[in-house]
């Protein structure tokens, strides 16, 4: 009797301790402790940096095949950063990189490219990414001008002044306007700037993109899937690794 008794306390036990299946923790980033990726998240760029005022950065692609599997790192290479660093509330022409957590949703390139299964936007040279704090309508977000604009061209970047560098470039969704589940618009904060891109290198530090060389950002974007609900998780390596 005394052993049924000891075997059933053993059994509830088990039940009891033992966790439900469906409650397997999502696993992190072992550079990007800071951030928890999105259990639809199964492929991100870490971008660190050896301190705030630094201009280069380590670009490393990291990937899982579930939401409960652990991360793989791909590949890790050398990146440039704002010429005035990083910063956690950026604010518009502050020349640094916003730190933080964003989605990779749209490549933008002057000639459809093969491989890419990202959603495309072949621009040319009627089209402008502006960033004038005039209008909030237009800040923010893709343009083609037209003689009733109300945003400068000199608040706004023409996508073919940098063709070398978009071709392609990736949309860091930073600051992007947005519309909630009630169908209510919720333009972009004016202050903190935009046209936050990932992009060939040019000659130097950036205003505020992630810029890494051209043959890696052509690899990046035929990897990314948007399948796989990619993300880019940017900041300090100290930072990013305090929970």
């Amino acid at each position: 009797m005394k052993r049924l008794v000891v075997a059933v306390v053993a059994a509830l036990l088990t039940v009891v301790i033992a966790p439900p299946a469906s409650a397997v923790t999502n696993t992190r980033i072992p550079s990007a402790v800071r951030f928890q990726p999105s259990s639809k998240t199964l492929q991100a760029l870490v971008v660190t940096s050896t301190s705030w005022t630094s201009t280069y950065a380590t670009v490393t692609t990291w990937e899982r095949s579930s939401a409960s599997a652990a991360w793989t790192k791909r590949a890790s290479g050398s990146g440039r950063l704002g010429y005035n660093g990083l910063a956690v509330s950026r604010l518009q022409n502050s020349g640094k990189t916003p730190a933080g957590k964003y989605g990779l949703t749209k490549v933008l390139t002057p000639t459809r490219l093969s491989g890419v299964t990202l959603p495309q936007f072949v621009y040319d040279p009627g089209h402008w990414w502006p960033i004038d704090p005039l209008d909030k309508v237009s800040y923010n977000v893709l343009q083609r001008r037209d003689s009733s604009d109300r945003w400068r061209t000199s608040e706004a970047e023409r996508l073919t002044d940098y063709k070398s560098q978009y071709s392609p470039a990736i949309v860091i969704n930073y600051n992007l306007p947005w519309t909630d589940s009630a169908g209510v618009r919720h333009y972009a904060d004016t202050t903190k700037g935009g046209a936050i891109f990932l992009h060939n290198n040019g000659s130097g530090a950036t205003a505020g993109c992630v810029s890494i060389p051209a043959d890696r950002m052509d690899n990046i974007a035929r990897w990314l899937n948007p399948a796989k609900t990619p993300a880019i998780i940017i900041g300090e390596d100290d930072w990013l690794k305090t929970a």
